[in-house]
């Protein structure tokens, strides 16, 4: 299953509520994956540009009710971490 946050905007998008691992125990079960599509960017929404989106898949099963785990990776470590 995948969550795009780009289109689930009527669920609020839950991608948002991804959290990183790192100070607990939890075990990472899903990872973040960008591509790169033709949209269209606001404020001009006549011109399409190459965007590049972000999505979260999981890499096993993640029962109903349980939290996503993702590594926010490196470069969010050492800025916001120390």
């Amino acid at each position: 299953m995948t969550l795009d946050s780009h289109e689930l905007t009527r669920l609020s998008r839950p991608v948002r509520f991804a959290n990183d691992v790192v100070g607990t125990e939890n075990v990472i079960n899903s990872k973040f994956d960008t591509k790169r599509v033709i949209g269209f960017m606001h404020p001009y929404p006549g011109s399409p540009v190459m965007v590049e989106r972000v999505y979260v898949f999981a890499t096993k099963f993640i029962p109903a009710g349980t939290e996503i785990f993702v590594s926010y990776g490196g470069d969010y470590k050492r800025t916001h971490l120390q």
